[in-house]
């Protein structure tokens, strides 16, 4: 089962179709809440979204003159993508399983220790490749399959620590 996409309201330009430049956040639902009124759908909260003010209500029918109101597909933000992997069991499974193979002599498994190689490594990958150290080509497969943006995006301990504190907060 897909998760939905996430949709937005905002103003599009009657004439040109385009998006808006600049979004008044307050404008778009009182536009919205007139084009419902309009239709019979209002009371209750559609009337309390409406202008209240002659200034409002200026404001509202010079606006609707030039635009309308359109929902649309949020786009996905490189930072929600790449939060997004941390939620993959399987990468993380693969995570676990690397540091496993490759770095039994770093003692044991902790948050610290697994990010403060995940940080060194993938600045290995991006810098100067895997080549033909094992360890690196075998994070270099789990990025190909689980998380790709990580060849390209060099990632702080930081990052990859709250990461991983995330979704042990949110799993337990």
């Amino acid at each position: 089962m897909s998760t939905p996409k996430k949709t937005k309201l905002v103003l599009k330009n009657i004439r040109s179709g385009k998006q808006a430049s600049s979004q008044d956040a307050k404008l778009v639902l009182q536009l919205k809440a007139d084009e419902l009124n309009s239709l019979g759908f209002g009371g209750g909260i559609v009337d309390a979204l409406l202008p209240q003010t002659a200034k409002e209500k200026a404001k509202l029918t010079n606006k609707k003159i030039n635009y309308k109101v359109a929902e649309v597909e949020s786009r996905a933000t490189e930072n929600s993508i790449l939060r997004d992997y941390f939620q993959s069991n399987n990468f993380m499974v693969a995570l676990g399983q690397w540091f496993q193979n490759y770095h039994q002599n770093a003692g044991n498994f902790t948050i610290e220790r697994i990010t403060t190689l995940l940080e060194a490594s993938q600045k290995t990958l991006i810098d100067s490749g895997a080549g033909t150290d094992p360890k690196l080509l075998d994070l270099q497969n789990i990025f190909t399959k689980y998380a790709p943006e990580l060849f390209y995006i060099k990632r702080k301990k930081q990052w990859w620590e709250a990461g991983i504190k995330s979704r042990k907060r949110r799993k337990t």
